[in-house]
């Protein structure tokens, strides 16, 4: 009994964790690179997919095999997008600074 409540508050947490996605991609695309909302929509998809086996606990449905590893898939797609963006976005600043500092030092301000 205890197991089977442990499996479907994973379950709720697994529902409301795709609802935050279905809303960050619905209200936010533009904010997120192609392979992140691809990530995205796939780790949400398998997270609503992992409800039936906890439905059908203890037996086991298609899903319980083949639905975790796309998960894994989607989770590291939606992070390795979010990666190549944060590294882009340091390279960008520094960039900035650097120019920055070249046009101060022209004009002799440092």
């Amino acid at each position: 009994m205890i197991i089977f409540l442990l499996h479907l508050l994973n379950a709720v947490g697994g529902v409301c964790v795709a609802g935050v996605l279905v809303v960050m991609l619905v209200k936010f695309p533009d904010q997120f690179r192609k392979v992140e909302r691809i990530g995205m929509g796939l780790l949400g998809g398998t997270l609503i997919l992992r409800i039936g086996p906890v439905m059908s606990y203890p037996e086991t449905t298609p899903f319980s095999d083949w639905s975790p590893a796309l998960m894994i898939v989607g989770l590291f797609m939606m992070n390795a997008g979010r990666l190549k963006r944060l590294i882009r976005h340091d390279r960008a600043n520094q960039r900035a600074i650097d120019s920055a500092e070249q046009y101060l030092k022209a004009r002799g301000k440092l």
